[in-house]
């Protein structure tokens, strides 16, 4: 063996022999530590009492473990150099060691837990809320990690416990601090005046402290949504909507910004603009602040806050400001540098968000807002004027020609340039009835023709605007025609005269469009002519939906007719003398038609009254003839009261008519009921002469075969009934 090898040799000896002495030194060091972090931890969070220092356990425990680690290193080395005969003592060598460095990194933990702890204690009593907050936050994640041991210690839950407390004692701590660093105080004055003020405190320093721990603490977002609700109600919609003063406050221990209400008037824009300036200016200079690294309280602000608040400026003040006329939108053009200005402002200050930008679209294009707002202020016109009382009705009149009163055409012109095949005209061809319409159809009249003379004045440069005039105009129509039924539907339904109108106001409309054109079609614009402009395509479209609401009051009043001789016990007469409530219900019926010409007979056109009375009239009377022809038996006695009450019903009927004469032209079953009346009012011989061999005017009513019915139900057998029945073929 040479001399090297020997030294090497008797090295490694005497290092095997140190060894279990160096371990033993660790294991009663690691023994010591043990016992006084125990007696710590037991004295500070199991009874709660005033411990020592831990600086001398912190020191203790970083020596046992660099002591630790040392013998691990010098374990390793010896592993790997020593024969198999030691091999096992170096094995439960290191066994041991690893426990003893288990136990070392808990008593290190629990030590660290411990100085975050008394930091944190520390910090707060000296209002470093964040530092503190940062050590309580240290803390919970030493407890809560999946590699630690700590959850087995009896101490772990006693730990939970003093981190959960501090954590809910320090978060409350902090939020309390910041209301009373950042109060909303609001007050009644006199007069119904109200009055908010904002009352921050300075420095500044101790408000991102305390948002940077709130944040920490997971309370920071109610916080800021609070803060903003309140900005945002008490503050900036104030200052759109009302004429407010706004005062700011400076000293040395806080700011104040105060709001006061003025009056309830619109204020002009130039005011809402300087008044906005002044509250953000007042909160970039005290709350500009960052909640952690990648976020700002006033960002914050804008997130809940941007979208809704400039959506509300540019539609209740900066659209307003929107002059109407195009000579003073040079002027307006001072307003758009000025929300420019703003716009910057809110941009510099970073309370817009990215995607927020609705100022620049709305300063973007000055003569693009003139045109929307001219075209958003007609059709709001329109929707007022939809909203107007039907029943507010002025008449309109036709003057009557003279008959016979014909205009001539030269009939070579009319076939070789219009294609005309007749000659003649009467003078009142295409003019309206004389009737009544809601004074709010001439009004929508009038505003579509102030439309159109808009849109050939050609004042207006913008491209385009002649043809979204022209468009305007036809959707102002449809607007009336399709909301106003909506909006007035349970006075349509129930009230007839309110259908009456309605129609008319639609005819009314549809008889204008067909001539609207006229006087504009020379001035209109190519852009206009391409599109085909015309209003005659919308004629059928407006006289259907008139002519719907007015059917649809007619049904009603049919089946209300109905019902009621439905109730009458005209069906009955076979089984019965005339039933008591026949001459009431053929009353009630005669009362409701009579009800209707009051509704009906000035309002309506009169060849529109006469035609929907008549089918009124027409369906009653058929209901009652179709029900005598059903019975098969009727007393003579019966046929006597029928005979008077039917009489009372013509002589009514004819009365509900200008001209009472010209009810068989109106009633189309008018002689069918007149010649019941006479067969129930007749003799076999009377009823066989008005058969006249089926060319009677009895055959022009009935079916021999109703005939024949009829006279089997009212007279008895005999031979004069069988002959009578044998010619009636």
């Amino acid at each position: 063996m040479s001399i090297i090898a020997e030294v090497l040799n008797t090295a490694n000896e005497a290092e095997m022999l140190s060894l279990p002495k160096k371990m033993s030194e660790i294991s009663q060091a690691v023994s010591h530590l043990r016992t006084g972090v125990k007696e710590l931890m037991e004295v500070k969070y199991l009874r709660l009492l005033q411990g020592n220092d831990n600086t001398n356990l912190v020191e203790k425990g970083n020596e046992v473990a660099e002591n630790i680690k040392d013998l691990q290193t010098r374990l390793f080395q010896q592993t790997h150099t020593e024969a198999s005969t030691v091999a096992e003592e170096l094995r439960s060598m290191t066994e041991s060691l690893i426990e003893a460095r288990i136990m070392c990194d808990i008593c290190k933990k629990l030590v660290a837990i411990d100085d975050e702890f008394r930091k944190a204690l520390h910090d707060q009593e000296h209002q470093r809320y964040f530092s503190a907050a940062q050590h309580i936050s240290n803390i919970e994640e030493m407890l809560s990690r999946d590699d630690t041991e700590l959850e087995f210690l009896t101490i772990f839950e006693a730990l939970r416990n003093q981190s959960s407390g501090n954590y809910n004692r320090f978060s409350s701590e902090a939020l309390k601090i910041w209301k009373t660093e950042v109060s909303w105080i609001n007050c009644q004055l006199d007069s119904g005046r109200k009055t908010f003020s904002l009352q921050v405190s300075k420095p500044k320093d101790l408000l991102e402290n305390l948002i940077k721990t709130l944040n920490l603490y997971g309370v920071c977002e109610p916080q800021i949504y609070y803060f903003s609700m309140s900005l945002n109600t008490d503050v900036l919609i104030p200052c759109i909507e009302g004429c407010v003063t706004i005062t700011i406050k400076h000293n040395t221990v806080n700011s104040v910004l105060s709001i006061v209400s003025v009056v309830d008037d619109t204020p002009p824009v130039f005011s809402v603009l300087e008044n906005l300036t002044k509250v953000f200016e007042f909160l970039h200079e005290l709350l500009d602040i960052d909640i952690d690294e990648s976020r700002n309280f006033i960002s914050e602000l804008g997130l809940h806050l941007a979208d809704k608040f400039v959506s509300q400026l540019v539609r209740e003040s900066l659209s307003e400001a929107i002059p109407s006329r195009w000579q003073d939108l040079r002027n307006y053009e001072d307003l758009v540098r000025r929300i420019s200005e703003f716009n910057a402002l809110l941009r510099r200050i970073k309370f817009l968000p990215d995607g927020c930008d609705q100022l620049e679209k709305f300063c973007g294009n000055v003569e693009e807002q003139f045109l929307n707002k001219m075209i958003e202020r007609y059709l709001s016109r329109a929707r007022e004027i939809s909203f107007m009382n039907l029943q507010d009705m002025t008449p309109y009149y036709t003057e009557p020609e003279e008959p016979g009163s014909y205009q001539t055409f030269d009939s070579g012109k009319s076939k070789k340039d219009t294609i005309v095949l007749f000659t003649e005209l009467p003078n009142d061809f295409g003019k309206f009835p004389s009737c009544h319409i809601s004074k709010s159809v001439r009004d929508l009249m009038a505003l579509v023709k102030e439309i159109l003379n808009d849109c050939v004045s050609g004042i207006y440069p913008m491209p385009n605007t002649a043809l979204k005039l022209f468009c305007t105009a036809r959707d102002c129509i449809n607007l009336y025609v399709e909301i106003t039924p909506v909006i007035h539907i349970k006075l349509l339904e129930s009230l007839p005269q309110q259908s009456a109108l309605f129609h008319n106001n639609c005819f009314y409309i549809a008889h204008e469009l067909i001539t609207l054109n006229e006087p504009y079609r020379t001035k209109y614009s190519d852009q206009v002519m391409r599109a085909m402009g015309t209003f005659v395509d919308m004629v059928s479209y407006v006289r259907a939906q008139g002519t719907k609401i007015l059917e649809f009051q007619v049904s009603k009043q049919n089946d209300m007719l109905v019902d009621i001789v439905s109730r009458s016990g005209l069906s009955t007469l076979a089984e019965q003398d005339v039933p008591p409530m026949l001459e009431k219900s053929l009353r009630q019926c005669l009362h409701q038609l009579s009800f209707l010409e009051t509704m009906w007979l000035t309002v309506l056109p009169s060849h529109v009254y006469n035609k929907i009375i008549g089918q009124l009239c027409n369906s009653l009377l058929e209901d009652i003839i179709t029900k005598v022809c059903l019975t098969k038996d009727i007393k003579e006695a019966t046929a006597t009261h029928l005979v008077r009450l039917f009489g009372y019903v013509q002589e009514s009927l004819p009365t509900l008519f200008e001209e009472p004469k010209e009810v068989h032209r109106h009633i189309k079953k008018w002689a069918k009921f007149t010649e019941l009346i006479h067969i129930l009012n007749g003799s076999l011989a009377e009823i066989g002469d008005r058969w006249a061999d089926g060319k009677g005017p009895l055959a022009l009513e009935f079916t021999a075969e109703q005939v024949r019915q009829l006279i089997k139900a009212l007279f008895q057998v005999s031979d004069r009934r069988s002959a009578i029945l044998s010619r009636i073929k």
